[in-house]
Protein backbone atom coordinates (compact mmCIF):
# COMPACT_ATOMS: atom_id res chain seq x y z
CA UNK A 1 0.00 0.00 0.00
CA UNK A 2 2.82 2.41 0.81
CA UNK A 3 4.37 1.96 -2.62
CA UNK A 4 1.06 3.02 -4.13
CA UNK A 5 1.00 6.11 -1.92
CA UNK A 6 4.53 6.92 -3.08
CA UNK A 7 3.39 6.68 -6.70
CA UNK A 8 0.74 9.27 -5.87
CA UNK A 9 3.42 11.52 -4.37
CA UNK A 10 2.16 11.14 -0.80
CA UNK A 11 5.62 10.63 0.67
CA UNK A 12 4.90 12.43 3.95
CA UNK A 13 2.12 9.97 4.72
CA UNK A 14 4.36 7.00 3.93
CA UNK A 15 7.13 8.37 6.16
CA UNK A 16 4.67 8.86 9.03
CA UNK A 17 3.46 5.28 8.66
CA UNK A 18 6.99 3.89 8.55
CA UNK A 19 8.01 5.83 11.65
CA UNK A 20 4.89 4.62 13.47
CA UNK A 21 5.62 1.04 12.42
CA UNK A 22 9.18 1.31 13.74
CA UNK A 23 7.93 2.72 17.06
CA UNK A 24 5.37 -0.08 17.45
CA UNK A 25 7.98 -2.73 16.57
CA UNK A 26 10.49 -1.27 19.04
CA UNK A 27 7.92 -1.24 21.84
CA UNK A 28 7.06 -4.84 21.12
CA UNK A 29 10.71 -5.87 20.62
CA UNK A 30 9.95 -7.38 17.22
CA UNK A 31 13.28 -7.56 15.38
CA UNK A 32 12.05 -8.34 11.89
CA UNK A 33 9.40 -5.64 12.10
CA UNK A 34 12.00 -3.09 13.20
CA UNK A 35 14.22 -4.07 10.29
CA UNK A 36 11.45 -3.91 7.72
CA UNK A 37 10.30 -0.55 9.09
CA UNK A 38 13.81 0.92 8.86
CA UNK A 39 14.27 -0.49 5.38
CA UNK A 40 10.93 0.88 4.20
CA UNK A 41 11.67 4.30 5.67
CA UNK A 42 15.07 4.39 3.98
CA UNK A 43 13.66 3.35 0.60
CA UNK A 44 10.93 5.97 0.82
CA UNK A 45 13.52 8.67 1.39
CA UNK A 46 15.56 7.33 -1.55
CA UNK A 47 12.52 7.34 -3.83
CA UNK A 48 11.79 10.89 -2.77
CA UNK A 49 15.37 11.86 -3.60
CA UNK A 50 16.35 12.57 0.01
CA UNK A 51 19.54 10.55 0.08
CA UNK A 52 20.93 12.19 3.20
CA UNK A 53 17.74 11.22 5.07
CA UNK A 54 17.80 7.66 3.72
CA UNK A 55 21.30 6.80 4.88
CA UNK A 56 20.66 6.87 8.67
CA UNK A 57 17.67 4.52 8.36
CA UNK A 58 19.49 2.09 6.10
CA UNK A 59 22.66 2.23 8.22
CA UNK A 60 20.58 1.56 11.33
CA UNK A 61 19.02 -1.37 9.53
CA UNK A 62 22.52 -2.73 8.81
CA UNK A 63 23.65 -2.04 12.39
CA UNK A 64 20.57 -3.85 13.61
CA UNK A 65 21.46 -6.81 11.41
CA UNK A 66 25.03 -6.99 12.66
CA UNK A 67 23.86 -7.37 16.27
CA UNK A 68 20.83 -9.45 15.34
CA UNK A 69 19.41 -12.18 17.47
CA UNK A 70 20.84 -14.82 15.12
CA UNK A 71 23.76 -14.69 12.67
CA UNK A 72 21.47 -15.25 9.70
CA UNK A 73 19.83 -11.88 10.40
CA UNK A 74 22.96 -10.11 9.17
CA UNK A 75 22.86 -11.81 5.76
CA UNK A 76 19.12 -11.32 5.50
CA UNK A 77 19.22 -7.56 6.11
CA UNK A 78 22.40 -6.93 4.12
CA UNK A 79 20.81 -8.28 0.96
CA UNK A 80 18.04 -5.70 1.31
CA UNK A 81 19.78 -2.72 2.90
CA UNK A 82 23.23 -2.60 1.38
CA UNK A 83 22.48 -2.36 -2.37
CA UNK A 84 20.28 0.76 -2.38
CA UNK A 85 22.57 2.80 -0.14
CA UNK A 86 24.39 5.43 -2.20
CA UNK A 87 28.09 5.69 -1.55
CA UNK A 88 29.43 8.92 -0.04
CA UNK A 89 31.05 9.65 -3.42
CA UNK A 90 27.70 9.38 -5.18
CA UNK A 91 26.14 11.81 -2.72
CA UNK A 92 28.96 14.28 -3.25
CA UNK A 93 28.57 14.10 -7.04
CA UNK A 94 24.78 14.47 -6.80
CA UNK A 95 24.93 17.49 -4.53
CA UNK A 96 27.10 19.50 -6.93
Amino acid sequence: MDVQLEKLGRFDEVIERAEAAIWIAETGLQPYSIGFGLFGLGLTHLRRGEHSCAIPSLERCLDFASVGVRPRHTAFWRQFSAPPMPSPGELTRRSR
